[in-house]
């Protein structure tokens, strides 16, 4: 899942993870309130009806990235353990990589564009499960 309002970027973003092998597909939100929508919708579903990755932008034009993160982290615990959340951002301010170190839920912080080597960092992260590095 891709919650970013821009359309390049989001364009972007699904390719690469689509080219990748990382996911089978990236279905892309353009507003913060209609992905929270779907996954509140979807939380107490099955197995298999959640996102196994989000990529969230800080700046979106109907909510801020923080207002996702304290919705998100509303969802039942159990639904979002399943999820893999990395926040990938313009911003390069300090205070919004502090910020993100709130979140337990945020496990990486990167900057656009997502990159090939994203990619496998993450994918490492996914099979080791170790601690993500707030990296750019």
């Amino acid at each position: 899942m891709i919650v970013d309002d821009d359309e390049l970027s989001n364009y972007i973003t699904g390719k690469i993870v689509e080219h990748s092998g990382l996911a089978e597909k990236a279905d892309s939100f353009y507003s913060g309130k209609a992905a929270l929508k779907y996954l509140k919708s979807n939380s107490s579903m099955r197995q298999g009806d959640y996102p196994d990755l989000i990529f969230l932008d800080l700046n979106l034009y109907d909510m801020k990235g923080w207002d996702f993160l304290s919705e998100y982290v509303k969802l039942k615990e159990s639904y979002r353990r399943k999820i893999t959340l990395f926040l990938l951002t313009n911003s390069i301010a300090e205070k919004d990589r502090e910020q993100a170190k709130q979140f337990p839920c945020v496990k990486g912080y990167l900057h656009k564009p997502l990159t090939m080597g994203m990619i496998q960092e993450i994918e490492l992260y996914l099979t080791k499960n170790n601690e993500y590095a707030y990296k750019s």
